[in-house]
């Protein structure tokens, strides 16, 4: 009788290979990892933009406050156009 030893595992090692091709367990986490990144990346974006913008109106509104202290005057509505 001849009889081959490795028979019996093939076809476990191939159910084995098409058992991790169809599980989809952890492919939904992964999912949910890459759009929290990608929403991070825009909010980043968001937030340094915003902050470039909030910046330059606080220079400006301490670059007018500093004139007005300095000259001792101020024209009327002047405030309410910094504001």
């Amino acid at each position: 009788m001849f009889t081959l030893a490795r028979a019996p595992t093939a076809p476990r090692a191939h159910s084995r290979r098409s058992g991790l091709v169809r599980d989809e367990s952890g492919q939904s986490t992964v999912e949910y990892i890459l759009l929290l990144a990608f929403a991070m990346l825009i909010a980043v974006g968001m937030f340094s933009a915003l902050n470039e913008g909030l910046n330059e109106g606080v220079l400006a509104f301490g670059a007018a406050l500093e004139r007005d202290l300095q000259t001792g005057g101020m024209p009327a509505g002047a405030w309410a156009e910094a504001l």
